[in-house]
């Protein structure tokens, strides 16, 4: 699933240190808020695709 994850965002070709550090700034944030609320919208709108 996480794979799919990565090809749905559109970061297969990515290098896999870029993908790590984004991955590591969103649980950085992942008490925000405001931001979760923001980032689950904008996820499901992708699903929806």
């Amino acid at each position: 699933m996480l794979g799919g994850l990565v090809v749905k965002a559109g970061l297969r070709g990515e290098n896999p240190a870029f993908i790590l550090g984004v991955l590591l700034t969103a649980f950085e944030q992942k008490d925000n808020e405001k931001l979760r609320i923001a980032m689950i919208e904008k996820g499901r709108k992708a699903f929806e695709k």
